[in-house]
């Protein structure tokens, strides 16, 4: 940790050889030998005023003296009452002997007291109790993450759970710190985790594997025990699938109809339980991940949920549809099919289902004539959001774009852009997306159709490493009824001739802003100089903000747009991104803006006018 380098840990007697402090006055020492106490008439004795630290007048030599002075007086009392010399001989050995084990001692305590006294005095040891807990918080998901089990756990604990005295007894009284709880569980572990949180609301994981049940391991009847507690549940099997039959058996039995009355987020990894029917009886439900089989009659109350996530091996588009007819509350919902095999299309009738509340829909590596034929029979407020996830083996990328086009008629904003790995939204599974980036997939693209009377709709296009993607998808958009105004381009783009028939039948364009290479941009200029129908006679503004391109040649399309009577208004470039000068192409322009290299795009530092 990086706060470790300012501990003292040492207990090293070189370290402290100054303090070695003699504390004969310690319940501990003085219990070792009578002989040395002492005085009462000396308030503060030089080795217990090195245990308080009041040492600013006392030195070395002052130490050594007192206890040499005490340790004679002493044994010349002992030696008094000796007889004989053999008898003194004795006594002076055990002296010794004494007097070996009590500096032993002393030299333990008083390095660790001065060890916390320098702890307390150094910046880390000045930090308050939350910020050492929340310290130590990022020290414990850290070390085992997100995934820890409890069996990891039983390893050890963080060291920043003993960094001292203080950081110990803060960790101990942090109830937030024990209540993710892992079942099965050592019992005596359990108690340990289920007293230190008090009544706090608990994380709970359960990893049903059989194998590792047995009679000292806490597992269904703590569930039951936790079950009021329990604000986010997680189920998760492995082994064999005859055996979680047996599972799905004893999670009926120890939890039965018991309320989940806390439980907010509820997720399920379970691939085979599928044979025998159990129910969670959770009021409060506002989360659903599921990871399996696609029917989820195992939750008494969906109608109340919120979020869901569906990871579904075998969904078709009339499931999905079963299972969202009874969440009329859903604002977010996730469906992912792992599987790259799109099987037979769905061809069965099936009732409209009205989501109401739905603010967004993401819909991952489903096949597009399944979306399509969810999306039919949907019924989505105007400001939802749909985004749309397609891996190539389950598509042609011809049948995916010609999905998009229909939306094209309502769309006023195109953005094709490159389509990266997704990060899941709270509410979403993260298991299978990092795996589909993985090795597989090429950097894909993503289509942005956004409107003033609808919420925006993502198509993201991922090809494999053996399948390059085509770029004629502008083309197969443009065959499609639009109202475009505005389109941004930070992506490959076709040949001059693709880019001239797609442009040419998006007459109503005003706004262009691209971000691409060289060799993309001069193919850009040359498709909006074609002859003899002018392309985009709408188009005032373009905005090259990040591409570097030539002075010469921007003259000459600019020129070329002003002598066709459809001059270009206003040019955003980033400043000494123009090779050659300015004033090559500056009295062609009305309005001139530059961008500052360090700012994006959506940032024009400043602009003059012309």
């Amino acid at each position: 940790m990086a706060f470790g380098s300012g501990i003292r840990t040492s207990t090293s007697s070189q370290t402290y050889r100054p303090s070695i402090a003699f504390d004969f006055a310690s319940s501990d020492a003085s219990q070792t030998s009578d002989a040395f106490r002492y005085p009462t008439k000396q308030k503060m004795p030089p080795d217990e005023a090195v245990i308080n630290g009041k040492t600013d007048d006392l030195s070395l030599d002052d130490l050594c003296k007192g206890l040499e002075s005490k340790l004679t007086d002493e044994l010349h009392q002992s030696l008094f009452t000796r007889g004989s010399s053999s008898e003194k001989v004795s006594a002076i050995e055990r002296t010794e002997q004494n007097l070996s084990v009590a500096l032993r001692e002393i030299e333990k305590r008083t390095t660790s007291h001065l060890r916390r006294q320098w702890n307390m005095h150094t910046p880390i040891g000045r930090l308050c109790d939350e910020l050492i807990s929340k310290i130590i918080e990022y020290c414990l998901y850290e070390k085992y993450g997100s995934s820890w089990t409890s069996y990891e756990f039983k390893s050890g604990f963080p060291s920043a759970y003993s960094v001292c005295a203080k950081w110990r007894s803060v960790a101990i009284n942090t109830p937030a710190l024990w209540s993710r709880i892992f079942l099965p569980m050592n019992r005596n572990l359990f108690r340990l985790f289920r007293d230190r949180t008090r009544s706090r609301t608990l994380d709970v994981v359960v990893q049903s594997d059989p194998e590792d049940i047995d009679a000292d391991t806490a597992h269904g009847d703590a569930l039951r025990q936790l079950a009021p507690r329990i604000s986010h549940l997680e189920v998760t099997t492995f082994g064999d699938p005859d055996e979680h039959d047996q599972e799905e058996l004893n999670f009926n039995k120890h939890v039965g109809r018991k309320e989940f009355s806390s439980l907010l987020t509820l997720k399920f990894s379970l691939a085979h339980w599928t044979s025998v029917p159990f129910t969670i009886n959770a009021p409060g439900i506002q989360t659903l991940i599921w990871n399996g089989s696609p029917s989820i009659r195992s939750l008494s109350h969906p109608c109340r949920l919120i979020n869901l996530s569906i990871t579904s091996w075998s969904a078709k588009s009339p499931d999905i549809l079963d299972i969202l007819s009874e969440m009329p509350a859903l604002e977010r919902c996730s469906i992912w099919n792992p599987f790259d095999d799109p099987g037979s299309p769905s061809t069965t009738t099936h009732a409209k289902v009205s989501l109401p509340s739905l603010k967004s829909l993401r819909v991952h590596n489903v096949d597009p004539d399944e979306m399509d034929y969810l999306l039919q029979h949907l019924i989505l407020p105007p400001y939802a959001a749909i985004e749309s996830r397609t891996f190539a083996m389950r598509a042609s990328v011809e049948l995916f774009f010609r999905f998009g086009g229909p939306y094209m008629q309502s769309c006023e904003t195109l953005k094709v852009t490159k389509s990266e790995a997704t990060k899941p939204e709270d509410f979403e599974s993260d298991i299978e997306i990092p795996d589909f980036f993985r090795g597989r997939w090429e950097t894909g693209l993503c289509l942005t159709l956004m409107s003033r009377i609808r919420g925006w709709m993502k198509l993201h296009w991922i090809p494999g490493k053996d399948s390059p993607l085509s770029v004629e998808f502008l083309e197969v958009l443009s065959s499609y009824p639009n109202v475009l105004t505005r389109i941004e381009l930070r992506h490959e783009l076709p040949c001059p001739s693709a880019l001239i028939e797609a442009l040419g039948s998006w007459s109503l364009i005003t706004h262009i802003r691209i971000q691409v290479g060289v060799d993309d941009f001069e193919r850009l200029l040359t498709a909006l100089e074609d002859t003899p129908d002018i392309i985009c006679p709408a188009l005032t503004v373009l905005d090259c903000c990040g591409v570097r391109f030539s002075s010469v040649r921007m003259a000459f399309f600019l020129g070329f747009r002003k002598d066709k009577s459809v001059p270009i208004n206003e040019l955003i470039m980033t400043t000494g991104f123009a090779e050659g000068s300015m004033d090559d192409f500056e009295h062609l322009l009305t309005k001139l803006s530059l961008c500052e290299i360090e700012s994006g795009p959506d940032d024009v530092q400043g602009s003059r006018k012309v």
